[in-house]
């Protein structure tokens, strides 16, 4: 039904009969408001992943629990003035590394393992959950 009703028109026959309504001048510059083009914003430092390094003494812990869910390490219950808070830890934060070792796919208890052996020092890499998205959601391409 519709065939018949309406004429068919080609995309190059549109912009033949059109006038053009903006022609570029390098010279001149781009002068139309809809082609401003803004600088990306930096990423929030707080979406980022950051490295937090721990020290404690002899017989002292790092003041975190690890957590595991089905889909990452967690760190839980940091506690207050321990080397975990003094290295920027925070509760809910997902752990990515252990002493620049990717622990993504690795076992709970063999992260545990990783942390216990470390010794007085020990470098977690880690990232809050809005961050993870941000950089999961900038690598597949999608916008939200």
């Amino acid at each position: 039904m519709w065939e018949k009703t309406l004429p068919k028109v080609c995309f190059k026959d549109l912009m033949d009969s059109s006038p053009s309504l903006f022609t570029f001048n390098p010279k001149e510059g781009i002068d139309n408001p809809a082609l401003v083009i803004a600088d990306d914003p930096e990423p929030d430092p707080r979406l980022e992943p950051k490295m937090c390094h721990l020290k404690r003494l002899e017989g002292q812990r790092f003041g975190f629990h690890l957590h595991v869910d089905p889909r990452s390490h967690v760190l839980r219950e940091v506690d207050v003035g321990s080397a975990a808070e003094a290295a920027g830890m925070e509760d809910g934060d997902l752990l990515l590394a252990v002493n620049g070792e990717p622990v993504e796919s690795k076992e709970h208890e063999d992260v545990v393992v990783m942390i216990r052996n470390s010794g007085g020092k020990v470098t977690l890499t880690s990232i809050c959950m809005q961050g993870l998205r941000f950089y999961k959601n900038v690598s597949t391409g999608v916008y939200v």
